[in-house]
């Protein structure tokens, strides 16, 4: 293998055309690649693909689907029970 690139949308409707990794010749061994992202991301989904190059051409990938979400916040007060409340 040569090197690999690493495409993928806008988080909301686009094409996978955003290249944010492009071919690396000298480090095609690479298991991971770390991707920084927008603080506006929570509740947008983004698709990624991976095309592996060697001598003979390229392969694409399947689209891999990420959705991104975040915990809801922590009440201010904690509950309170209500006593008339039974079983």
């Amino acid at each position: 293998m040569i090197g690999y690139r690493i495409f993928m949308n806008d988080g909301l409707d686009g094409d996978l055309t955003t290249e944010v990794h492009g071919l690396n010749n000298y480090a095609p061994e690479i298991q991971s690649y770390v991707i920084s992202m927008a603080t506006s991301v929570i509740g947008r989904t983004y698709k990624f693909k991976v095309i592996a190059e060697n001598y003979s051409g390229t392969i694409s990938s399947s689209a891999l689907t990420v959705a991104f979400a975040s915990l809801p916040s922590k009440p201010l007060n904690p509950p309170i029970s209500n006593p008339n409340i039974t079983d």
